[in-house]
């Protein structure tokens, strides 16, 4: 790609940003929100049109009018919002628009079937293609994504945050998957904002920043600082935590939390100043906890104590009132997209900002400033769809809905899911620093987050907890031994 520009308005989203691909490289593509990482791949895949710039493939120059032309090229996006329909099978997602058929145009059922069993064994994943897609899990759907990206005969994989909800062995098996994809000469741009994984899997990195490409860096001549350097500047430095130390007061207690089929007898006790971790691999069922606790799920038995006073949360709307809050792992299911930054901000509390029979926009402008300099919310005004902001900025909004609430109980799952290295480490300073003030429950599939911001760390697996670490005695391997079971062999 050489010289991209592309504008919206008056945003340049990039600037004669140019980059290349070998092949059979693992090259990734990283930056903060808004760098311009997804603009630069929606120029690839044909979704953007450039307003100057031109694209070689092959050595040829490629005319990628749309995303249909850039299939036919070989280009294959797997975002990190799946795009599988949910009611259909694998064989029919896998050639969706491109069914093989007969005489007077019948579907090729057999062929169908023993075509996508081919290029589901390509990739690892051994199960019978007429299943429904809504009845695999996360990880198994980017498989059957990669599976209909190789019956197109694609060779440049663009995988944009694969990563962001599978637990750290699935991890591994997506980078072993990648790895022999590149065996096979495929060439992959690989978007994640956890650095760990680029040194781990990736060959080269290209940094963007503002719409400009910084530069392009060998993984094994740089190091992890430079490369969060480049990306995010003097905002790059870490700070060092300092943990609150946890109270004798106990805030939220729960015994025999129960539900057949997902959970069994989850106990715990949440102290003010606590940052109570909870780590467990895919099926071990730890947002459904929060879920229930947020009364999102109905547990068959629960016994809940908040502050020492029983609760028996029905629903959200009892959850918030008795003090919960709930920052869920899908932040599109935490926001109105349509609506301003500051109806988001201000709608569990709407009723704070009634003069007669209006809401008062003057009042709900004043929180929201507040939340937007305590939060450094990137926002051009308080009117502002928030649809519009990057997900790091949407992440804030979220949190600074749920803090204007006052909860007694501040619910985290996968708080840094899909945002910047810079704001990752804003997040983790701000959830430090409301620890102090409340108990914090924090769920993520990352377990070096959980271990770098838990001042405690229960594991749960099948369903229930198997261990409960301090802070001292949390270690990654400790961790993932009882995680795996591995204690237990």
């Amino acid at each position: 790609m050489i010289n991209i520009c592309k504008r919206f308005g008056e945003t340049h989203a990039l600037r004669n940003v140019t980059f290349e691909l070998s092949k059979g490289e693992i090259h990734a593509l990283v930056g903060e929100n808004g760098a311009g990482k997804s603009t630069l791949m929606k120029v690839l895949s044909g979704a953007h049109k450039p307003d100057s710039g031109k694209i070689v493939l092959d050595g040829k120059e490629a005319k990628v009018s749309d995303t249909s032309v850039a299939k036919k090229l070989g280009i294959a996006m797997i975002y990190q919002e799946l795009t599988l329909i949910p009611k259909m099978s694998i064989m029919e997602n896998v050639f969706l628009g491109r069914f093989p058929k007969r005489f007077l145009g019948f579907v090729e059922w057999n062929t169908l079937e023993r075509e996508t069993k081919k290029s589901l064994d390509a990739v690892g994943l051994f199960v019978d293609p007429k299943t429904k897609a809504e009845k695999l899990s996360y990880a198994e759907r980017i498989k059957v994504e990669i599976a209909r990206a190789l019956s197109t005969d694609a060779k440049v994989f663009v995988f944009d945050e694969p990563t962001s909800t599978l637990t750290l062995p699935e991890v591994e098996s997506l980078f072993e998957l990648l790895r022999s994809l590149q065996e096979k000469g495929a060439s992959i741009i690989f978007i994640s904002h956890r650095i760990d994984e680029i040194f781990q899997v990736c060959d080269r990195a290209t940094v963007l920043r503002d719409g400009e490409k910084v530069g392009t860096v060998d993984i094994k001549e740089t190091s992890k600082e430079q490369l969060v350097h480049m990306m995010v500047g003097e905002r790059g430095k870490e700070s060092t935590l300092e943990m609150p130390t946890p109270t004798s007061e106990v805030v939220l207690s729960v015994r025999e939390l129960s539900k057949q089929g997902a959970y069994q007898g989850v106990s715990f006790d949440l102290h003010k100043g606590e940052v109570l971790g909870i780590a467990g691999l895919a099926g071990s069922n730890t947002m459904d906890v929060a879920d229930s606790l947020f009364g999102l799920i109905r547990p068959d038995h629960a016994d809940i104590h908040l502050d020492g006073k029983h609760v028996d949360v029905k629903g959200p709307a009892e959850a918030i009132k008795e003090g919960f809050a709930l920052l869920p792992q899908d932040r599109t299911n935490g926001l109105v997209n349509p609506m301003s930054v500051a109806d988001n901000i201000c709608l569990p509390i709407m009723r704070k900002f009634k003069e007669r029979l209006f809401v008062s926009s003057r009042k709900q402008s004043e929180v929201t400033n507040r939340w937007i300099k305590s939060l450094r919310i990137a926002t051009p005004s308080v009117k502002t769809s928030v649809r519009n902001l990057s997900g790091g900025n949407q992440q804030k909004v979220l949190l600074a809905k749920w803090l204007e609430c006052n909860p007694k109980v501040l619910i985290l799952e996968n708080p840094t899911r899909g945002v910047d290295v810079g704001t990752k480490m804003e997040i983790h300073e701000l959830i430090v620093k409301l620890a102090e003030k409340m108990g914090i429950l924090l769920i993520s599939s990352e377990i070096p987050e959980i271990l770098k911001l838990s001042t405690r760390t229960l594991v749960m697996r099948k369903g229930r907890i198997v261990g409960d670490f301090s802070r001292d005695e949390a270690t990654l391997h400790k961790v993932m031994i009882c995680i795996t079971g591995a204690d237990q062999a």
